[in-house]
């Protein structure tokens, strides 16, 4: 990851310090840079308003799928918490553009939802984060333009809600807090 992507969205501080922390390793594959090139030039985490980004941002969105995603001969964990922090940027940087963006629109037409339902899927089963990336994660999406029908075809909107009734949520001490968020997500993506 580039020192200039992380030092730059540290800055924002739209990204909790444990999700982008400089203990996380990582070898460069080219994410940062590729992240790099989307954002707009002024300083803050928000997609370029042009079209052909939400290509640019795919690809980048396939470099955060998956453990096997993260290049070299790092152990699981640490493959891990490379995973976390990528998604947790990508997170950030959607959360972060503004809704009439035209990349950001193409963006959740072409399916971000379902990766973020996959994300979510992965932290509810233990398998790629936990809390902070829960709770960024529905900090995130509850401010995007979304359609009744990317929320239902994505099954997002059923997952969000199914969270309150998860060990993560029912009983934990962030359960007050994994709640708030969650009626945020329901509040803004029923208006």
């Amino acid at each position: 990851m580039t020192s200039q992507l992380l030092k730059r969205v540290r800055s924002i501080g739209s990204c909790p310090p444990s999700l982008v922390a400089d203990s996380i390793p990582v070898e460069e594959d080219g994410f940062g840079t590729a992240v790099c090139r989307l954002l707009d030039s002024g300083g803050g985490l928000s997609l370029v308003n042009e079209k052909g980004i939400a290509e640019g941002f795919g690809a980048a969105l396939k470099m955060a799928q998956g453990l096997n995603s993260i290049p070299g001969a790092l152990d699981m964990r640490a493959k891990s918490l490379a995973l976390v922090q990528r998604r947790s940027i990508l997170l950030a940087i959607a959360g972060g553009t503004s809704p009439s963006n035209i990349a950001l629109r193409q963006i959740l037409s072409n399916g971000f939802l379902v990766v973020v339902k996959s994300w979510l899927d992965d932290i509810l089963n233990s398998s790629v984060g936990g809390v902070d990336l829960l709770l960024h994660l529905l900090t995130s999406v509850a401010m995007l333009p979304v359609t009744k029908e990317m929320v239902t075809s994505s099954k997002l909107g059923k997952a969000v809600a199914a969270v309150e009734k998860h060990k993560i949520c029912a009983g934990s001490q962030n359960e007050s807090a994994i709640k708030e968020r969650i009626a945020r997500v329901k509040e803004e993506w029923s208006a």
